[in-house]
């Protein structure tokens, strides 16, 4: 299902869409039918439990601009009733073009090379019993041992339950 692609064979257009917030869409449903509109492509950053032309099962679980799942124009994905699925993609066609997208491209990831990262740390004063949004428990698995090698895991995950 996963087309291969580098990052820098994209379209330039894609490639600074792929660095744009207001380019991305989230879809989830229980019973979800979507198919990539006619001279679109779709990049998904992140698929859970969703069939992509009729290849089931299909979890890409990399939010990275780098190693998108390329959906090309036509690519229909959609979820039986029973398993809520979710869909994390960027859709290049919202946003408009500048006029000169290889000099915002090369401004934008210049500045994503210098731009600080900050890193919270769980200090001294965690609380002392379960707070509302605080994750109880978790479940996590590695791909390796159901033999569904067809899931395409691309990392382990981890489906967990939340503190109300």
């Amino acid at each position: 299902m996963k087309v291969s692609m580098i990052f820098h064979d994209f379209p330039v257009e894609h490639r600074l869409a792929l660095l744009e917030p207001d380019a991305y869409e989230f879809y989830y449903s229980d019973r979800s039918n979507l198919t990539v509109p006619a001279g679109e492509t779709w990049y998904a950053l992140n698929i859970w439990w969703a069939t992509v032309n009729d290849f089931p099962w299909v979890f890409h679980r990399k939010l990275d601009v780098f190693d998108p799942s390329i959906l090309p124009t036509g690519t229909n994905i959609w979820q039986p009733a029973g398993n809520p699925s979710f869909l994390y993609v960027c859709r290049p066609a919202k946003v408009p073009v500048p006029t000169d997208p290889e000099t915002v491209l090369g401004r934008r990831l210049a500045a994503l090379v210098t731009m600080p990262l900050s890193l919270v740390g769980a200090g001294g004063n965690m609380p002392t019993g379960p707070v509302s949004g605080m994750v109880i428990d978790g479940a996590f698995w590695d791909g390796g041992s159901s033999g569904n090698d067809a899931s395409f895991f691309s990392e382990r995950h981890a489906p967990a339950r939340v503190y109300a």
